[in-house]
């Protein structure tokens, strides 16, 4: 779409964004693993800001729901603040998925502080 001078608005990037966190790993029966996508979903994420089409919460949660499944507290804990730094509100289910990601990781107090933070 860039090739052919289209623009691409935040509904097109949200797509690609969720399809991006979706591709993973295929049954183990076929003995075969699919690299983990979301390195360039982080990468089309900057480009977004770069091109000034977004990003959105729905953005932000495509990607944090993939942290959240995967239980990686530390990428979503960064993703979390740069949602903050750049303004971006975060909705019920960012919450929701942060909250129960921390609390099912042991991790009470980053729930505590993330409260303190959102309660802001």
């Amino acid at each position: 779409m860039v090739q052919l001078g289209c623009a691409i608005d935040v509904l097109a990037h949200n797509s690609l964004l969720e399809a991006l966190c979706k591709v993973g790993c295929l049954d183990e029966a076929y003995k075969f693993c699919k690299k983990d996508k979301t390195d360039e979903a982080y990468q089309l994420l900057t480009e977004m800001i770069g091109r000034g089409t977004g990003p959105d919460t729905w953005s932000y949660n495509s990607i944090l729901a993939y942290n959240c499944e995967h239980s990686d507290v530390n990428r979503a804990l960064r993703l979390i603040f740069r949602i903050q730094k750049i303004d971006c509100l975060a909705d019920r289910h960012t919450c929701n998925m942060s909250f129960k990601l921390l609390i099912r990781n042991g991790r009470l107090d980053r729930a505590i502080e993330l409260w303190e933070v959102m309660d802001d």
